[in-house]
């Protein structure tokens, strides 16, 4: 969906004028917005901005290949009822490569319906899968079947027959009134999750890439998961191939359902109380927009809420591998912005435990969204220095609305976002895909694993990891260096503990415990060493009680 039409800034649709109004502030917006983090070197201005056919176009998915091109889905329409998908590739530096399926694309045409889902994923050998839903309907508008449809590309963009010997694979799911709601592709399965319009009862079902019943998930048959009213229902497909579901139930206000399905389709009985987790958020949850594992296999979950009658606040909470709410994260389990209309479309972790998300904010004094994206350290804190208290608006152009549907990581401490950008205020006839690369290394070095000294590199090994009440530190220099000062910070850089330096000598070379250390709080943490010729840190974790 556009970012407009988010239930509430439906709503502010209704008043024409206040598009107009919003041209008039627009030079008057704050949002702590900013180009900083941009990298320039990419593309034009640090970012590519165009409509790949029709009258609008949205990058909806993107993802990183081994050589560190860029390909991303498109998806766009002609009119009402016409549309396309297009996915295309990018050189490192944001050129398009026109060496990638026919002449730089590939495109598939299609009808157009709002409810339509898609997947974009890689291959072991490097190819890509490619999925897209299509519904029809009734004149009433009532569905009447599904159809899935595979598609599988080799690395390049040249049709692979790893599926079918076409290299699309066409699976209809002929179940009046229900719709596919979410589908992800792995491993050579189709996970899909159906929704019934009537009852909005949800169904998990598992389909092997050719489109036949994948009978080890549940016997090939369909898993219920609720036959009665359920709402903003999320799904992710963990790397071993079980499945996580949440949704919002009907039982009371702000009741969130929680369940894990292992490989074989059953609930796993040690995940909260026989597969499942119910519990209420501390506020008046207006849906779930995102899910994802991190690096630990904590469950993180992103939901829409109302902190007042007229915003729309954003949250992350953190459930433990075994369900329970994790409440060393954010406060008391929860990270939350209060301020704005903020709308979070994807949840990513970063290979050193940070968590960021994109999505976009509606400015209420202009009445556009904005391009957004949060930083969070592993334990749920905002990110200093990272735009306005760890989110960041970018205004890509002067007046113009922006969002974000996927993130892609490249190159460690590159994020590649793939959204839409809309030049003209007062139409939504006119949207342009926009892909993006930030450089967030300004805000990350400090947390990286191993810092670089002023003589040559080092290396840091701390042991056990997690600790708990001591820690073994090694140092290797390149140089023989000094070791001056050792500090224990928390992930906003406050320092917590401080260590004597364990010799005054000059070393290649520092073997040394700490010790004294079962008080501190579970949580992350940077051991920083600062010797005479730099400083080196690295992230230390201590979730022992």
């Amino acid at each position: 969906m556009y970012a407009f039409f988010h239930p509430r800034r439906v709503e502010r649709l209704v008043y024409p004028f206040l598009f107009a109004l919003g041209l008039l502030l627009t030079a008057q917006s704050g949002l702590g917005q900013t180009n900083a983090f941009l990298d320039t070197t990419f593309a034009q201005n640090g970012y590519v901005n165009q409509i790949m056919e029709g009258r609008r176009s949205h990058a909806r998915a993107c993802l990183v290949q081994a050589d560190k091109k860029i390909v991303v889905a498109h998806k766009g329409d002609y009119s009402t009822f016409e549309g396309y998908f297009v996915l295309n590739r990018y050189w490192p530096n944001g050129v398009e490569d026109s060496t990638f399926g026919k002449n730089g694309r590939i495109f598939i045409p299609k009808k157009t319906d709002p409810i339509e889902q898609m997947d974009l994923q890689t291959l072991p050998d490097g190819g890509l899968v490619f999925l897209h839903s299509e519904i029809k309907r009734d004149p009433g508008s009532v569905p009447l079947e599904n159809t899935i449809y595979v598609y599988a590309f080799d690395k390049n963009g040249q049709t692979n027959t790893i599926f079918n010997t076409a290299g699309v694979t066409k699976i209809d799911i002929k179940v009046p009134e229900h719709q596919i709601f979410k589908l992800h592709y792995a491993q050579g399965k189709i996970t899909v999750l159906i929704q019934n319009i009537k009852n909005f009862g949800q169904t998990l079902l598992r389909l092997n890439a050719n489109g036949l019943k994948d009978y080890a998930f549940n016997g090939g048959e369909p898993v219920v998961l609720s036959d009665t009213h359920t709402a903003s229902m999320q799904m992710y497909v963990a790397p071993d191939q079980s499945v996580y579901t949440a949704y919002l139930s009907n039982q009371q206000p702000g009741s969130i359902l929680v369940k894990h399905y292992l490989p074989n389709g059953k609930l796993d009985a040690s995940y909260g109380t026989n597969g499942s987790v119910a519990f209420i958020a501390p506020f008046r949850s207006e849906g779930l927009t995102a899910i994802t594992l991190d690096t630990d296999n904590n469950l993180l979950l992103g939901h829409t809420y109302s902190p007042t009658s007229f915003n729309i606040g954003f949250a992350i909470n953190r459930l433990k591998p075994t369900g329970e709410i994790d409440n060393a994260f954010g406060d008391n389990g929860w990270a939350r912005i209060d301020n704005d209309d903020n709308l979070i479309n994807r949840i990513n972790v970063l290979s050193n435990g940070f968590i960021f998300a994109v999505g976009s904010v509606l400015d209420v004094n202009t009445f556009q969204s904005r391009h957004s994206m949060l930083l969070l350290t592993p334990n749920g804190k905002n990110v200093a220095g990272f735009g306005d208290n760890g989110r960041l608006t970018t205004p890509f152009l002067p007046g113009a609305s922006s969002e974000a549907f996927d993130i892609a990581l490249q190159e460690g401490e590159f994020i590649i976002t793939a959204g839409y950008v809309q030049p003209s205020t007062n139409s939504l006839e006119i949207t342009h895909s926009l892909v993006a690369r930030f450089d967030l290394a300004p805000v990350l070095r400090p947390f990286t694993a191993v810092a670089q000294l002023a003589q040559g590199p080092a290396t840091l090994a701390l042991s056990p990891n997690p600790f708990h009440d001591h820690l073994r530190v090694e140092l290797d220099v390149a140089k023989p260096a000094q070791v001056l000062s050792i500090s224990l910070n928390d992930m906003q850089g406050k320092c917590i503990k401080t260590f004597a330096a364990p010799t005054d000598e000059t070393l290649e070379k520092f073997v040394f415990d700490l010790n004294a250390l079962g008080n501190l709080p579970v949580g992350a943490y940077i051991l920083q060493v600062l010797t005479s010729e730099g400083v080196v840190s690295k992230l230390i974790k201590n979730n022992i009680k």
